[in-house]
């Protein structure tokens, strides 16, 4: 079984914070008119971020964590 989304051809333009996080952009998905989304980030202490949410037209679409591992 073949699953359509492996066709699909995703074209993205990205706008970045001063620190390389990516903020907003656009995706376009075969062809279809633009969609804007924004990330908004949830840092740990050390500034790292630990969750980022992506919204499309305010709504939540995609949601992230990562962990990280400190040593001393």
């Amino acid at each position: 079984i073949k699953s359509s989304a492996a066709s699909d051809v995703y074209k993205r333009q990205y706008q970045y914070s001063t620190r390389g996080e990516v903020i907003s952009g656009t995706e376009t998905v075969n062809n279809e008119p633009p969609v804007k989304f924004v990330y908004k980030f949830y840092n740990d202490k050390y500034g790292n971020w630990k969750k980022r949410i992506k919204f499309i037209d305010d709504k939540p679409v995609l949601y992230e964590e990562r962990e990280y591992t400190y040593y001393e």
